[in-house]
């Protein structure tokens, strides 16, 4: 696209038509101001371009939206300037390219990366990446996290029974449950199987830690309508509070896993909070009763 000295459009081809949705006899001879998508910031930012067009001799932006026509476009634009010997300037070059294909690419890459396909949670890596951050943030700014661990009680059962299918729906529904009594800030994470990791980001106090916990073992226990079958899962909840229990991600996802083991061991339906002595004291009992095993399979 050619626009004169005064940006006022004076050719332009086929190409950038389509990405704008115009049509050429509206568009040549009117003042340029971008490809004006809404949801995209173009008008506040048109005169700060051609300032830095005016002092760099170029500039690039990254628009994205829906054009006139009503098509989502992200654009790749580029501003150039043509001048004479004295650096007057005589014209400007507007470069665009469709790139709407190639970011949809990477978004769906970067899902692929980062979201589970069954469920379309973040995944472990996300969750890692993302809770890494917030660990070392509100230490510095004296807050907390808490980190809720929780897996499924009698779903290997309930799996074999259903098939696989059915075992698939089943962990559909149980993530549109968790996300129905979490807030926005929240982050809940499908870690593996039927395992589940929340983060509570700045949670008010323990009692509203407790009460999430609560809520999640009340409504993953509810019935589930999986085809013409009404079935039931269980759930128990390990619940580490950072920097309390652990100063770092590792440190923290380590005691979240024990508190779950502990629950699981004190009966499951109910949560707890990581422990170092229950740590020590489950420990020790699980090691006895594997050397136990051991020795009875030795003979």
């Amino acid at each position: 696209m050619i626009l004169d000295k005064n940006r006022v459009v004076t050719d332009i081809n086929a190409t950038a038509l389509a990405m704008g949705g115009w049509q050429q006899e509206h568009i040549i001879g009117e003042l340029f101001t971008g490809f004006e998508l809404t949801d995209s910031p173009t008008a506040c930012l048109a005169e700060s371009w051609w300032m830095k067009v005016d002092r760099f001799g170029q500039w690039q932006e990254e628009l994205s939206g829906v054009n006139c026509v009503g098509s989502s476009r992200c654009i790749a634009l580029e501003l150039g300037l043509i001048e004479t010997d004295d650096r007057s300037v005589t014209h400007y070059v507007v470069m665009a390219q469709d790139i709407t294909d190639k970011r949809a690419a990477e978004d769906e890459l970067e899902k692929l990366a980062y979201y589970d396909s069954l469920t379309g949670l973040p995944n472990r890596a996300f969750f890692q990446e993302n809770l890494r951050r917030d660990v070392i943030r509100v230490q510095k700014q004296e807050k907390s996290l808490a980190i809720l661990y929780m897996n499924l009680d009698r779903f290997k059962f309930v799996n074999d029974y259903l098939g696989h299918n059915g075992g698939d729906n089943l962990l559909r529904q149980v993530s549109t449950r968790l996300l129905s009594v979490l807030n926005d800030t929240d982050i809940v994470s499908r870690q593996s199987s039927d395992e589940f990791a929340i983060a509570i980001i700045e949670p008010d106090n323990k009692l509203a830690v407790e009460q999430t916990a609560q809520r999640i073992i009340e409504i993953v226990s509810a019935p589930y309508d999986v085809g013409s079958d009404s079935v039931s899962v269980g759930t128990s909840v390990g619940i580490c509070m950072v920097p309390e229990h652990g100063d770092t991600l590792a440190k923290a996802m380590q005691a979240a896993r024990a508190a779950l083991a502990v629950a699981k061991h004190a009966g499951k339906g109910c949560f707890r909070y990581a422990n170092v002595d229950s740590w020590d004291d489950f420990g020790s009992k699980t090691k006895i009763e594997a050397d136990l095993r051991s020795a009875i399979s030795d003979g």
